[in-house]
């Protein structure tokens, strides 16, 4: 079984007299990519899916507390939160670092017994040129995930009939990486302000694949082209 992203050279000959299978995981298993399961917190039948990601996780704190399982020869040293920087520090200078654990009060950030509900702030660098280069075809790509950096934006950097205009991802430390390696002329959190810049003929959409129905439709009306980096998308509108 293949878990993660990483490179395949299967040996073909050896899988076909062996009779061998490969399975390549679905990224964190059964409910990946579903609203009702991700963000709603609504589980799967345990008769559908025995092991989904959150009852592996029940089953491992279970055993914490049972102390069956020892985490503490992982922990190689505890910093607190105000303090990151020197932790990260340590992690690239001291090859014997394992693990690091963060520590911080949390009543700092969260009140307890009140509902809390967080959002991502607006975030925008750049103001872009004034005008639409009219010599291009200007593209914004939305969503920056391993697929769009390494395939998506580089293709578009080397096709002279495109300029890159924007890039949208989900948080602020994102968009400025972004923004320092592809060099767009904007980069943004906000997917809505590129549908309404008029200087952006064409979109393409490389987000999680369960917003990308809405996504779709938005930059419809929004009288955008559009490439959709999966189908998944347009299974969902119909």
């Amino acid at each position: 079984m293949v878990i993660g992203n990483t490179g395949l050279d299967v040996p073909r000959d050896e899988l076909y007299r062996k009779e061998g299978e490969l399975i390549v995981s679905r990224s964190y298993g059964p409910g990946r990519y579903d609203p009702i399961y991700e963000e709603k917190g609504i589980d799967y039948p345990v008769g559908y899916v025995r092991w989904t990601l959150n009852r592996n996780m029940i089953a491992f704190l279970e055993l914490l507390k049972k102390r069956k399982i020892n985490i503490e020869p992982l922990i190689s040293a505890v910093f607190d939160i105000e303090k990151a920087k020197e932790a990260y520090q340590l992690l690239l200078t001291n090859p014997d670092i394992i693990t690091i654990l963060f520590r911080y009060d949390y009543s700092k950030y969260i009140k307890i017994g009140e509902e809390t509900e967080l959002s991502i702030p607006k975030f925008k660098i750049g103001g872009g040129f004034a005008h639409r280069r009219k010599d291009k075809i200007n593209i914004a790509i939305i969503g920056a995930g391993a697929f769009a950096k390494g395939t998506l934006i580089p293709l578009i950097k080397k096709i002279s009939l495109y300029n890159l205009r924007a890039i949208v991802t989900a948080r602020s430390i994102t968009a400025k990486e972004a923004c320092k390696k592809f060099r767009p002329e904007y980069c943004t959190t906000d997917y809505k302000q590129v549908l309404e810049d008029e200087n952006i003929d064409a979109v393409i959409i490389a987000t999680r694949h369960n917003l990308h129905s809405e996504m779709v439709i938005n930059a419809a009306k929004a009288g955008k082209a559009i490439f959709v980096e999966n189908h998944f998308a347009f299974q969902k509108m119909n």
